[in-house]
């Protein structure tokens, strides 16, 4: 269902709202998105591909495909985009894939045409803190509040304990010339 809030009114007066118009999808809490949530928990990208209006009988409100870099992917909660939608829609969904941005796209069909909102996800960026002084827990708050995955590398074993990161997710000992092997992501990883 989307709900269309119309804030250039009257009615809103006072100064309230953002004098716009808004777009609201409201729809179940399904398993939808899982595939989408798999994906991120691989470490890998999806676009999530959701149907907002259109003018097939066959493909309702609603209807959701998530790309992925490696296939796509449907819940059996949902009905599938159909795939001459899908392939129509995948350029667009590669560039908010690695973009993790969004957009809404008509897809003109001859069974109907399609209104599809195609949502860019990414996996949340890494800090790696190579470094455990005192100082480094202060750059792990900063990171975590951030909203970074954030990584504390010791080369000194002793100080390889949590307790002394507590606002880090990983705390872990290596030796400098093994850093590079907790870099999963380079492109995401600072």
């Amino acid at each position: 269902l989307v709900e269309t809030f119309d804030l250039t009114g009257e009615e809103w007066g006072l100064g309230l709202g953002c004098n716009g118009v808004l777009d609201v999808l409201v729809e179940p809490l399904d398993n939808s998105l899982d595939p989408a949530l798999d994906a991120l928990a691989d470490g890998d990208t999806a676009a999530v591909l959701t149907v907002l209006d259109s003018d097939d009988d066959a493909v309702g409100v609603g209807a959701r495909t998530v790309l992925t870099p490696h296939e796509p992917r449907t819940s059996s909660d949902r009905r599938a985009l159909p795939d001459d939608a899908v392939r129509a829609l995948e350029p667009v969904a590669e560039t908010a894939r690695e973009a993790g941005s969004n957009t809404v796209e008509t897809v003109d069909r001859a069974a109907g045409d399609l209104q599809v909102f195609v949502d860019g996800i990414t996996p949340v960026p890494e800090l790696l803190i190579f470094g455990a002084q005192h100082d480094a827990d202060a750059v792990a708050d900063f990171g975590a509040r951030a909203g970074l995955e954030v990584t504390v590398a010791s080369p000194r074993g002793a100080r390889a304990d949590p307790d002394y990161f507590p606002h880090a997710h990983h705390v872990c000992a290596t030796h400098p010339t093994e850093i590079a092997s907790l870099v999963d992501q380079p492109e995401r990883t600072y």
